[in-house]
C-alpha cells in the first residue's frame, strides 16, 4: 500500500470540519425548536425528539445505501456529496420560519449526512490490518475534536444569533467539501474497473442487521456498542434542556459542558486505550469503560451543577472507550473486501439505536418536566441510558459468566462421581 500520510491528514482535518459543524448546531437547535414553537421547554423537547427520530430513521436507510455506492462510484465522491448536503441542510435551518420548514431541513441534512460509515470505509481503505485499530481510535479522536470545538462555538455564537450558529456549520461543512475535493485521493477502483454489481438487497439495513449477527463473537460487539450509543444518545438528547431546569445554565454553559466532554473523552480515546488494552485486553476494557459510565448517569442526578460537575463528565467520559474498542474488534472480524458492508451496517445500528433513545429519552423528559406529571424528573432519561448500560455489561461479561456455570456444573459432576465410586468401593 502506497504512503498515505498526507491524504490521511486531509481525511482528519476534513472530517475534523464536518463533526464541528455538527456540534455548532447541537447546543443551538432545541433552542430554536423552542423559539419557533413558541412553547415551553417540556414542548419543546417533544418536537425536539421528532426531530431526532427522523434523523435517525433516514441514517438508518441511508448508511448502508452510501456505504454500497462509495464502494462503486468511490469514497471521496460520497463524502464530498454527504458534507455539501450537510451544508445545504444547515442554509435551510437557519432559514426556516416555521416548525413544518425545520424539519424539511433536518431531513435534508440527515438523508445527506452518513458521512461516518464512509470515512471508515476509507480509513480501513488507506491501514494495514494490523494497524486499523490505532487508526479507528484516531478516527473516533478526531471526530471526538471537532465535536470540542463545535460545542464550544455553537454554544458563544448561539447567544449572538441560533440563525447565525447555523450559517456558521453550513459555512463549516463547505470548508470541509473543498478540503476532500482538493486533498483527499480516491481509495477505491473506477466504477469501469469494479467487478463488483450494486445490489438494494445487500445495501439495505434489514440485510445488514442480518450480516452483524450471522456470527455469536461479532453479535457480542454490536450488541455492546449499540447499547452505549443509546445510552450516550439518550443523555445527548435531553442535555441542553436538562441542564436549563436542573443547574440553570445557559446556552454557553451548556455548550462548555458538551466541549468539556469532549475534550475528557479525546484524553480516553488516546491515553486510556493505549494503556488498557494491552493489560487488561478487549472484554476487561469494555466492562471497566461501561461501569464508570454507568456511575456518571447516577451522580449527574445527585449534583448542583457546581464544580463537581467537571469529576462527574470526566468519569462519564470513559464510554468514549466503548466504540472504539469495539470498530476496532468488528473490522479485524471481516475482509478488507467486507469493510463498506461492516461500516454502513454499524451506521445503520447506530441510527436506529439514536432513533429510540432520542424518542424515549425526550418523550420521557417532556412527560416529566410537564404539569401532568407525578414528580418533576428533568434526569429520567438517565435511567434509560443505566438500563441500557446494565444489558452491554451482561453481554460482556456472558463469558466469565458461562465459565462460571461450566465450572460449577464440572464441580458438581466430580462431585457426584466422587460420591458414587465412593459408594462403590463400600
Amino acid at each position: 500500500m502506497r504512503n498515505c500520510s498526507p491524504v490521511k491528514l486531509s481525511v482528519w482535518t476534513a472530517l475534523f470540519l464536518d463533526s464541528a459543524a455538527l456540534a455548532i448546531a447541537l447546543p443551538v437547535l432545541p433552542k430554536l425548536i423552542e423559539k419557533l414553537a413558541e412553547g415551553s421547554v417540556s414542548r419543546a423537547a417533544a418536537f425536539y425528539g421528532l426531530l431526532l427520530a427522523m434523523s435517525g430513521v433516514l441514517l438508518f436507510f441511508c448508511g448502508p445505501l452510501q456505504a454500497s455506492l462509495s464502494d462503486l462510484f468511490g469514497r471521496k465522491k460520497l463524502l464530498i456529496a454527504a458534507s455539501l448536503g450537510s451544508a445545504v441542510g444547515f442554509l435551510a435551518l437557519a432559514c426556516a420560519p416555521n416548525l413544518l420548514c425545520l424539519f424539511a431541513a433536518q431531513a435534508i441534512y440527515a438523508a445527506s449526512g452518513a458521512t461516518q460509515p464512509v470515512a471508515s470505509c476509507l480509513i480501513s481503505d488507506l491501514s494495514e490490518p494490523h494497524t486499523r485499530a490505532s487508526q479507528f481510535a484516531k478516527l473516533t479522536s478526531i471526530v471526538t475534536l471537532g465535536f470540542i470545538v463545535g460545542a464550544s462555538v455553537g454554544g458563544v455564537l448561539g447567544q449572538y444569533g441560533l440563525n447565525f450558529a447555523m450559517l456558521t456549520a453550513a459555512a463549516t461543512c463547505i470548508a470541509a467539501s473543498l478540503m476532500m475535493f482538493f486533498g483527499i485521493e480516491e481509495t477505491r477502483v473506477s466504477p469501469d474497473q469494479c467487478t463488483k454489481k450494486f445490489e438494494i438487497r445487500t445495501a439495505n439495513p434489514i440485510s445488514s442487521i442480518k450480516f452483524l449477527y450471522a456470527d455469536k463473537s461479532r453479535a457480542e460487539h454490536v450488541i455492546i456498542m449499540i447499547c452505549a450509543d443509546f445510552a450516550f444518545q439518550a443523555f445527548l438528547s435531553t442535555w441542553v434542556l436538562f441542564t436549563t431546569i436542573r443547574y440553570h445554565w445557559t446556552i454557553a454553559q451548556a455548550g462548555a459542558s458538551m466541549a468539556l466532554e469532549g475534550l475528557f473523552a479525546v484524553a480516553v480515546q488516546l491515553i486510556f486505550l493505549r494503556f488498557a488494552l494491552p493489560r487488561l485486553g478487549v472484554r476487561n476494557t469494555l466492562i471497566a469503560s461501561l461501569f464508570f459510565e454507568s456511575l456518571a448517569l447516577v451522580l449527574y442526578n445527585c449534583i448542583d451543577g457546581s464544580l463537581i460537575v467537571v469529576a462527574v463528565i470526566a468519569i462519564h467520559c470513559m464510554g468514549a472507550a466503548v466504540r472504539p474498542t469495539c470498530s476496532a474488534a468488528l473490522s479485524a472480524s471481516v475482509t478488507n473486501e467486507e469493510q463498506a458492508k461492516l461500516q454502513g451496517a454499524i451506521g445503520s445500528q447506530y441510527a436506529l439505536s439514536s432513533v429510540l433513545a432520542m424518542l424515549l429519552g425526550t418523550s420521557l423528559f417532556s412527560y416529566f418536566t410537564s404539569s401532568s406529571a407525578p414528580i418533576v424528573f428533568p434526569g429520567v432519561s438517565s435511567l434509560l441510558g443505566i438500563l441500557a448500560l446494565s444489558i452491554a455489561l451482561l453481554t460482556a461479561f456472558l463469558p466469565y459468566i458461562s465459565a462460571v456455570a461450566r465450572s460449577w456444573s464440572t464441580g458438581r459432576l466430580q462431585f457426584a462421581l466422587s460420591r458414587s465410586d465412593s459408594r462403590k468401593s463400600n
